[in-house]
């Protein structure tokens, strides 16, 4: 279709779980797929810094860049700076969180931690018992 070619197209890599990166990446091509909000599977803030460094190699040889992270299950601060710096690191935009949906303070503490890496969050949703899962729950 025409006008489609400028509309860039991503995957959260979860779908592509029983995949390890490479053979993800590789299912990816012709797809038209060219970003992609990696899970710690595939890419992830516990990972070292060379894994980290293949991981990102491998996703640029195969042409996909890395949009954000998700879903950082977030209990207290530390559990979002790993990949608030992670995606920082990778020039992504985001990082999809689980949250607890009463926990005001912690969530804008949560924000805090985002702007001052320069990143959104997006709230996970996940259907019945998830903490987002209607509309009435954001």
């Amino acid at each position: 279709m025409a006008g489609l070619e400028k509309i860039e197209i991503g995957v959260q890599t979860f779908t592509y779980r029983n995949f390890n990166l490479v053979d993800t990446v590789a299912e990816l091509q012709g797809t038209g797929i060219t970003a992609a909000e990696v899970y710690g599977k595939h890419l992830g803030p516990d990972m070292s810094a060379d894994e980290k460094s293949e991981c990102k190699r491998i996703l640029a040889d195969g042409g996909i860049r890395v949009c954000g992270f998700g879903v950082a299950y977030v209990k207290d601060t530390d559990a979002l700076k790993g990949p608030l710096d992670l995606i920082a690191d990778l020039g992504g935009e985001y990082v999809s969180i689980d949250i607890d949906k009463d926990a005001i303070a912690l969530q804008e503490k949560a924000v805090e931690l985002a702007e001052e890496a320069g990143l959104l969050l997006a709230l996970h949703n996940h259907g019945p018992g998830a903490n987002y899962s209607t509309i009435d729950d954001v």
